[in-house]
């Protein structure tokens, strides 16, 4: 996929990444010299399971509005078939796992308050994910990302955290629990490191599969180091099985502590669900 593909009206600036069926780039608006974000996503050659994801990923950036959500415009080269193509606002390549690489790097200690404000973020927005979307006029059901990592959580001028990065993301049902997406197991395009226990080990599962996800994104600001280490699934369990709780986040108050350790619970049945932790004295006192 080359960069001929991109609409009439915006330029090349370079290329920011490349995977196994999406190229972005960074443009620039011809009319008024705006620097944005094209991501151009091709939906040949991919899974069934991969090209639906990837066509909710494509609505939730249209057809959501929330603060703490990417936005994204349609390109009119966009046929939502074969070729995808979003564009949106541009982050200075300010994205949370290069922020905590760099404080890790400097020996530098994250302030608790931006701990928290990223838990604030990061919950009303799947809290907002998981609701009825009927107010924003989308016939979309509640939302799982399932994909909640730093390397997704992107950080605007004004220290706000964004949720991008919806590729695996899916409607849930409305009530009960979800069965599992695959027979096969998860994607060989997936890394097990931030997935929820119950989908490494490829079993029903609810929203609180994000709940996970935020607190591993979390502990991984607290700490500097991944919650799970492990890049294979077997591994992966075991190790989650067997860490001790509440996690040792030195520095950091109890209150972030036990959010952080309930968010992180092997047993997904006794992890809270996103409503609980939006109504959560501590966050809403931080709204």
């Amino acid at each position: 996929m080359t960069a001929h593909i991109l609409p009439h009206n915006y330029e090349m600036v370079r290329q920011v990444s490349a995977g196994p069926y999406a190229y972005v780039y960074l443009v620039r608006n011809k009319a008024d010299g705006e620097e944005v974000i094209a991501k151009c996503v091709s939906l040949a050659d991919i899974s069934n399971e991969m090209r639906q994801s990837l066509k909710l990923a494509r609505r939730i950036g249209l057809e959501l509005k929330h603060h703490n959500i990417i936005h994204a415009m349609k390109s009119p080269m966009d046929d939502g078939e074969h070729i995808m193509i979003q564009i949106t606002r541009y982050y200075n390549d300010r994205d949370l796992l290069t922020f905590i690489q760099k404080c890790k790097e400097t020996s530098q200690f994250i302030p608790e308050e931006s701990v928290w404000r990223c838990a604030v973020c990061l919950i009303s927005a799947v809290a907002y994910l998981q609701s009825s979307h009927a107010k924003d006029n989308s016939a979309l059901k509640p939302i799982a990302h399932k994909n909640i990592q730093p390397s997704n959580v992107l950080i605007d001028r004004d220290g706000n955290y964004v949720l991008t990065g919806f590729s695996y993301c899916v409607e849930m049902q409305e009530t009960g629990l979800n069965l599992p997406e695959t027979s096969d197991g998860i994607p060989k395009t997936r890394s097990v490191t931030y997935m929820a226990p119950e989908t490494i080990d490829n079993k029903q599962w609810d929203g609180r599969v994000d709940v996970w996800g935020i607190g591993c994104t979390l502990y991984e600001m607290c700490t500097g180091m991944k919650y799970v280490e492990a890049v294979t699934p077997k591994f992966a369990l075991k190790e989650i099985t067997t860490t001790e709780m509440p996690p040792r986040l030195l520095g950091y108050s109890p209150d972030l502590v036990d959010l952080v350790g309930r968010m992180l619970l092997a047993d997904f049945r006794k992890r809270p669900q996103i409503s609980d932790l939006f109504s959560d004295e501590r966050i809403q006192s931080r709204m």
